[in-house]
């Protein structure tokens, strides 16, 4: 089964503040990181994801973004 090509959707936020976050896509966490200010989603195909990212100690979580990979 041929998917095509791997995008990358790079994802930047602030205040990056330190301690970790978990990094959402269509709700669900795909990673947890450092929160640095910055990751990158390998996604495998095209189509439209939403994103938000959520601290681990608190809960914050940012506003949800749609974004459309080609």
């Amino acid at each position: 089964r041929h998917e095509g090509p791997r995008r990358a959707v790079a994802l930047r936020w602030s205040p990056a503040d330190g301690g970790t976050l978990n990094i959402l896509r269509d709700g669900a966490i795909i990673a947890t990181a450092a929160d640095d200010g910055k990751a990158v989603d390998q996604t495998a195909t095209t189509g439209t994801y939403t994103y938000q990212v959520c601290e681990t100690d608190s809960g914050d979580c940012s506003n949800v973004v749609s974004v459309v990979v080609p």
